[in-house]
């Protein structure tokens, strides 16, 4: 037995060491709820985070390296981050690692009436041309959207309250990613958009009941009712990152 001891110790030392190092347990949301968790200032992560989970501690930082930082540091016990800042983040030798389960996996999509089948095929192919020429992808990182649209004028519902995808600046202005989206489509269309900022929870109303052409905001495929989604304008996968 007094053979066995140091071995035995030096197990259950190990075993509790693990249980206290930052990323220990976490395999998905849940599991983050009371932790200090980074994300990247005006990131699409920090926006779902705080829409998701508004009481969680967040290190917010600069950059994906003062993210690492943070977490090398033990400024923070994880993090969360989109697909590429994951992938630059976990590489080979970064003592990082992504967890279990990813924090959300939103697939986002524009809704239109059930009543405007054309309208939905028109944007779909819109979506599809803009996705094949890379010009999604660059929309998605913060380009402009064309503006030159003088066709016929559509009103376009959006919430405006979720930086960097759709906000107000200062001068009272909507701008972000979803806005230079939607004015892309609608030039490819033709047409141009008048955008009306609506809440949230009104959104899927005013698309469903044909106050509006097409509401655009974090909307994802199978909510409401008497309405149609386009194909996903963008995976916002978010991903849980932790020390190995």
């Amino acid at each position: 037995m007094k053979k066995l001891f140091p071995a035995a110790l030096a197990a259950f030392l190990i075993a509790a060491l693990a249980a206290c190092a930052p990323s220990a347990g976490i395999r998905g949301r849940e599991d983050i709820l009371d932790k200090r968790v980074a994300v990247i200032d005006g990131s699409v992560a920090a926006g779902i985070v705080a829409h998701l989970d508004p009481e969680l501690t967040l290190v917010v930082c600069d950059s994906a390296a003062s993210l690492k930082d943070a977490l090398k540091a033990g400024r923070a016990d994880c993090a969360v981050a989109d697909e590429a800042a994951a992938e630059e983040l976990t590489g080979f030798l970064s003592g990082l690692e992504t967890a279990e389960e990813p924090y959300a996996a939103p697939q986002y999509a524009i809704a239109v009436s059930e009543d405007n089948r054309l309208l939905l095929e028109r944007l779909n192919a819109a979506l599809a041309d803009l996705q094949s020429s890379g010009r999604l992808r660059a929309l998605l990182n913060g380009e402009a959207g064309r503006t030159g649209a003088s066709g016929a004028a559509v009103t376009v519902a959006v919430e405006p309250d979720f930086y960097p995808l759709a906000y107000l600046d200062e001068a009272g202005e909507l701008r972000g990613v979803e806005i230079e989206l939607v004015r892309e489509l609608c030039a490819a269309l033709g047409l141009t958009p008048q955008f009306m900022t609506v809440d949230a929870d009104m959104l899927l109303y005013m698309a469903g009941s044909g106050k509006c052409a097409f509401a655009i905001g974090r909307l994802t495929a199978g909510e409401g009712e008497g309405l149609l989604y386009t194909a996903s304008y963008m995976d916002a996968t978010q991903y849980i990152i932790v020390k190995k």
